[in-house]
């Protein structure tokens, strides 16, 4: 039996980051995680996440509402990063973000 997901939310907008936008003394090595207000369709992730300056290439994936993203390695020390989520990122349910929307962090 699957379980139920159920729309918790009229809006399609990040929750909450960590690291914390704004936050320093970031790992060189962190695992960014982004919680949405619903749950992700993960097919729209492809191509609508980007980090600049450029990070070590991002893995991971999308489960519910968390997006999991892991540098393939260290991030540049004393830098600050800004991950941003395209506009079409979209919800099961059919919102997209509607705008790009960020978030940034500085390393060690």
């Amino acid at each position: 039996m699957l379980p139920l997901v159920t729309q918790t939310s009229s809006n399609f907008t990040i929750e909450s980051t960590s690291p914390t936008n704004g936050q320093t003394g970031v790992a060189l090595s962190p695992t960014i995680t982004i919680i949405l207000t619903q749950a992700v369709d993960t097919t729209s992730l492809n191509t609508n996440i980007s980090c600049t300056p450029s990070c070590p290439s991002l893995s991971g994936g999308a489960s519910n509402r968390t997006i999991t993203l892991t540098p393939a390695s260290a991030l540049t020390t004393g830098t600050t990063y800004t991950i941003t989520l395209g506009q079409n990122i979209q919800s099961i349910f059919g919102l997209t973000l509607g705008t790009n929307t960020s978030f940034s962090f500085t390393t060690l």
